[in-house]
């Protein structure tokens, strides 16, 4: 809930700011700040394996490092369209924590699944 009340504030900012300007800056921030919220929040209700939870957290630590980094040149120092190094950063958390709530799982659920049933199995004999 509360990534996504950031996402819609951020949004709303967005929308009723003027570009290269501090409140825009403040936008992109919750946006960021929600987003990553909204991938991270979920996850400790999953049942993941400690890998997934670690890497998912790493993500989240990955992307809050850029939305600082991103905060020391943004409005003044802006470069444009071509891209920004912090931007790249927070997509690369990003890919993290998908990596580890959606890839993780299923390349190792079947080897844990199987583990546990041989597991369960045998304090039932």
């Amino acid at each position: 809930m509360f990534g996504i009340v950031l996402c819609i504030v951020g949004l709303l900012l967005f929308y009723l700011t003027g570009s290269r300007s501090t409140p825009r800056q403040l936008a992109y921030l919750l946006g960021a700040i929600g987003h990553i919220s909204l991938f991270a929040g979920p996850t400790t209700r999953l049942p993941l394996t400690r890998r997934g939870l670690i890497l998912t957290y790493v993500g989240a630590v990955v992307g809050l490092v850029a939305i600082v980094w991103f905060t020391t040149f943004y409005p003044s120092n802006w470069t444009g369209l071509e891209g920004n190094p912090a931007v790249t950063l927070y997509i690369v958390g990003l890919g993290l924590m998908a990596v580890g709530t959606v890839v993780s799982p299923l390349l190792t659920g079947r080897k844990e699944v199987y583990a546990e049933a041989i597991r369960t199995g045998q304090r039932r004999k």
